[in-house]
């Protein structure tokens, strides 16, 4: 891979790869969609993701469980990562690190018949708690609540 960046210095393969990793790492995406014909996400985590994830679940950072998915199932390659004392609050499935793609993670909620997914790097459960008031505060713009 060659080619220049924007003040005209050559870039080589090490260089965008490094640029890449950046980007990757600053980046939040949201998608809504209708949650017709879709399990909420809660009830996902109760009733699916169960059948699928191992048996012990590790600690992760600041009260984070997380738990693999077994090999050769629909989540293979990633882990439930979820508030180990309250679920409902912060859960999340996340890609791990392969080769140098970064892990992902995606989290869900169900609001009035619509699902929010954000998507954002595995990086972030080190300070997950920013990540979930950053998603209530969402909720709370894209349906405030009515007195």
């Amino acid at each position: 891979m060659s080619g220049t960046i924007r003040d005209n210095r050559p870039i080589d393969e090490e260089s965008a790869i490094v640029a890449l990793e950046q980007a990757e790492n600053d980046r939040l995406f949201v998608t809504i969609t209708g949650l017709v014909g879709m399990l909420p996400p809660l009830e996902r985590l109760r009733t699916i993701y169960p059948r699928y994830v191992e048996a012990q679940a590790s600690a992760g950072p600041d009260g984070l469980a997380i738990v693999p998915f077994r090999a050769g199932t629909p989540y293979d390659g990633e882990d439930l990562v979820y508030l180990a004392s309250s679920p409902e609050q912060f859960v999340a499935r996340c890609t791990r690190l392969a080769s140098v793609v970064h892990g992902t993670c995606i989290s869900e909620r169900a609001l009035e018949g619509a699902q929010i997914t954000i998507r954002f790097p595995r990086d972030w459960l080190n300070d997950w708690r920013s990540v979930a008031a950053a998603f209530d505060r969402l909720a709370t713009q894209l349906h405030p609540v009515k007195n």
